[in-house]
């Protein structure tokens, strides 16, 4: 999907696309103000054999940039 598809700010949809090049897969829709997940869905590695780690995105964040930010460190310290 080119950029501006996942999210309407910048900053957070760039992050996405970010995460889903290291093998996290988006999935629209949510409760309340979450607009979609981010998921990790490979089952073949040590730890995350029965664990789907997923990442609530929000759809008016605070600041966008910080939100973003911490998209890229649960992706990072949460690679599977």
């Amino acid at each position: 999907m080119p950029i501006g598809t996942y999210h309407s700010k910048k900053e957070i949809d760039e992050a996405i696309a970010d995460a889903i090049a290291a093998g996290w897969t988006y999935h629209k829709g949510g409760k309340s103000h979450t607009v979609g997940y981010l998921k990790c869905e490979n089952v073949t590695i040590g730890t995350h054999q029965n664990c789907k780690c997923m990442i609530p995105i929000s759809g008016s964040p605070q600041n966008p940039g910080n939100a973003a930010n911490k998209i890229r460190q649960h992706t990072r310290n949460k690679a599977c």
